[in-house]
Parts: structure tokens; sequence; C-alpha cells
């Protein structure tokens, strides 16, 4: 291995690092949002990456909190 080659490894690696750390930065301010949006609410709520926000019904279904409607 040459010099390019383990600087471009450490700059792949380097990058790797910085798009983990963002994509978890990201998920964790959607997280926040979420449980800020409902906690007055008094239902359990919760994100998930692929789902969204999602809230807990009375009688135990998860639903997207988009979908929810009080009548």
């Amino acid at each position: 291995m040459n010099s390019t080659d383990k600087e471009a490894l450490i700059s792949v690696g380097i990058g790797a690092v910085f798009f983990a750390l963002l994509l978890g930065g990201i998920y964790w301010a959607s997280d926040v949002k979420c449980q800020r949006q409902w906690q007055g609410s008094g239902m359990q709520s919760e994100y998930r990456a692929f789902q969204g926000c999602r809230i807990k019904l009375s009688d135990g279904r998860w639903i997207p909190a988009q979908n929810y409607r009080e009548l």
C-alpha cells in the first residue's frame, strides 16, 4: 500500500464517520420533535427512521401521528 492508497482510505473512513454522525443527529432531532409534539396529549409516542413519528392509541395500536384525528 502506498501513501496515496492510505490517504484515500483515511479520507473514506473520515467521510463515513461524518455521514454516520449526520444521520444520527437528524434521527435525534426528529425524535425530540416527535416527543415534544405529543408530550401534552398523554399518548405514548416514538420516532422510527422509516415510519416517522407514531403514537400509541388506547387500544394498543401504533399509528402514524399525522393520521390521528380527534373528533
